[in-house]
């Protein structure tokens, strides 16, 4: 159960930190795109997307992290719809994204320009590392239940003899 704890701090806390990185590249494109349109382009929706996954994500990842670590033996129901949620909208952003940019080669560009494009490229694989990490986790979560381990409760179930047994009432 160690392995799924530390697993568990780990992805979040990379998801939590490149999901700030993605927040802050899209927040800095849109700004002077809605400047000088007057609001985000047909074409830019996906730095909006950026925006909404990154604050999504800065809001409910620690709270994730917090009450697993405050509360070990309390079942989180929200845990897999709100990961489920994440993954949706991360999964959806790293393909606007690439739907936006094609194949865009950074190799041909300088200055300011190549800056861009490295920028809009960061947030596409940073979309995409999001996506992967956090299905990694539901994944694992997944395989983890499936073989009857109490994954996000701790230690829910306790072996006996061969034989699971539960607590009940269950000890808080």
């Amino acid at each position: 159960m160690a392995f799924l704890t530390i697993a568990r701090v780990s992805i979040y806390g990379l998801s939590f930190l490149f999901g700030i990185v993605v927040l802050g590249l899209s927040a800095g494109f849109v700004t002077p795109l809605v400047q000088v349109f007057g609001a985000l382009p047909q074409g830019a929706a996906f730095l909006g997307l950026g925006i909404a996954a990154g604050v999504f994500n800065l809001l409910t990842l620690p709270i994730l992290i917090i009450v697993g670590a405050i509360r070990k033996k309390v079942v989180n129901v929200l845990e897999l719809p709100i990961l489920g949620f994440l993954i949706i909208l991360w999964l959806i952003e790293s393909i606007l994204t690439t739907q936006q940019l094609g194949s865009l080669q950074c190799d041909i560009l300088r200055g300011e320009a190549l800056s861009l494009c490295q920028r809009l490229q960061a947030i596409q694989g940073l979309s995409f590392v999001i996506w992967l990490l956090l299905f990694i986790y539901i994944i694992i979560t997944v395989v983890f239940c499936a073989n009857g381990k109490a994954s996000w409760q701790g230690e829910a179930q306790k072996e006996n003899k061969g034989r699971t047994t539960y607590q009940y009432p269950p000890s808080v």
